[in-house]
């Protein structure tokens, strides 16, 4: 999850020895809180002057390209599937279903939108409003944070927007990211932004780092994940 992203983000930007980060992507997207978690994260690995590279996979959609624009550079592999700027917001409603399988829901609530995630109804006009709204804000802030990260102007964000995904080379010509390529790309490229250019590039080390047969038996035996 998030926080062991977080974490292993974490790892490499204190690590002295670590002159740059490649941040490797493949995710369709998801939750806003758990992507915003992570670019975050990433801006602190850029503060702290480690240079980022985002190198995306067979997909970085959504939330994952929400992830990517904290980097300094984007590579993204020709059929890559990215963009889909956008945000919808409402809730599943359920209340037939429960009504079918015998489960009853009971509420007590103070005020028009005390009730306003009760999954057993719909919402009220008003509440409708209230969620639109939200979605759009979400939409809008999203947009906004494109346009500062590539240079770029609201609408021309909007435009390549609204939800739509493009291929890693479309993305390419619309300025969503900066070069095609895979991990070997994003590698030379982070070695560049790290000022080692006629050097001899540093291996990739992977975050959170492999365990080894051994620990990964200590772990299942100990019934969970240990940290980090």
């Amino acid at each position: 999850g998030s926080e062991q992203v977080t974490a292993a983000i974490r790892s490499a930007y204190k690590d002295e020895t670590v002159k740059a980060i490649v941040i490797r992507i493949d995710s369709r997207g998801g939750s806003a809180v758990a992507s915003d978690t992570i670019r975050r994260e990433l801006e602190k690995a850029r503060e702290s002057g480690k240079p980022v590279v985002a190198s995306m996979g067979s997909y970085a959609a959504s939330g994952g390209y929400y992830i990517a624009t904290a980097a300094d550079k984007i590579t993204a592999l020709p059929g890559t599937i990215t963009g889909s700027i956008g945000a919808f917001y409402g809730k599943f409603i359920i209340g037939n279903l429960c009504s079918k399988i015998g489960i009853t829901y009971d509420e007590i609530g103070k005020g028009d939108n005390s009730g306003y995630l009760n999954p057993t109804k719909p919402f009220s006009e008003s509440q409708s409003v209230k969620a639109e709204n939200l979605g759009r804000r979400v939409y809008e802030d999203f947009v906004a944070l494109v346009a500062k990260a590539r240079n770029l102007s609201l609408d021309e964000v909007d435009k390549v927007a609204r939800g739509r995904v493009w291929t890693g080379a479309q993305a390419k010509e619309l300025a969503l990211v900066d070069a095609l390529g895979g991990l070997k790309a994003a590698h030379v490229l982070a070695g560049e932004l790290a000022g080692l250019e006629g050097e001899a590039l540093p291996p990739l080390v992977e975050y959170p780092k492999a365990k080894s047969s051994i620990e990964k038996i200590l772990v299942a035996l100990s019934g969970g994940e240990s940290e980090g």
